[in-house]
């Protein structure tokens, strides 16, 4: 606040925030901008031939209780959110592959397998698949 030097006398200099805090010069633009840069998700190998397995939470909670941890020390151990590891035990996230390495190291587990390359079936040459067809594929 400005005040004129008579008025001046009554109050006292306060710094600003910026000013006790190292005095940042970013604007506000170049904070948000480093926000985003923060914020953006992380990169994900595309493609591996190793496939999350189906229980794999079950997997976790198990072998996290066969080894006393409580889900507080598995997460500080990991470097990992609790919230995140609950999600994966419950089977309601599915783990990134960065993730998922680091819980097979802590717990000592597999959570990959490999997945067997399925060939489709040929239909028949004339005429295309029908839907015949398609029922006895569902049924095998």
């Amino acid at each position: 606040m400005r005040v004129c030097a008579g008025c001046a006398r009554f109050g006292k200099v306060i710094p600003t925030p910026a000013a006790r805090a190292g005095a940042s010069a970013q604007t506000i633009g170049q904070r948000l901008r480093a926000r985003d840069t923060r914020m953006t998700e992380k990169r994900v190998p595309l493609e591996s031939e190793d496939e999350l397995v189906e229980d794999f939470g079950g997997r976790v909670r198990k072998a996290r209780e066969a080894k006393r941890v409580t889900l507080e020390d598995l997460a500080r151990a990991v470097n990992e959110k609790k919230s995140l590891l609950a999600k994966i035990e419950s089977g309601s996230f599915f783990p990134d592959p960065t993730v998922t390495a680091k819980l097979e190291a802590a717990l000592g587990i597999k959570l990959r397998e490999k997945v067997a390359d399925v060939a489709p079936q040929k239909s028949r040459a004339r005429g295309g698949m029908t839907i015949g067809d398609l029922i006895k594929m569902q049924k095998d």
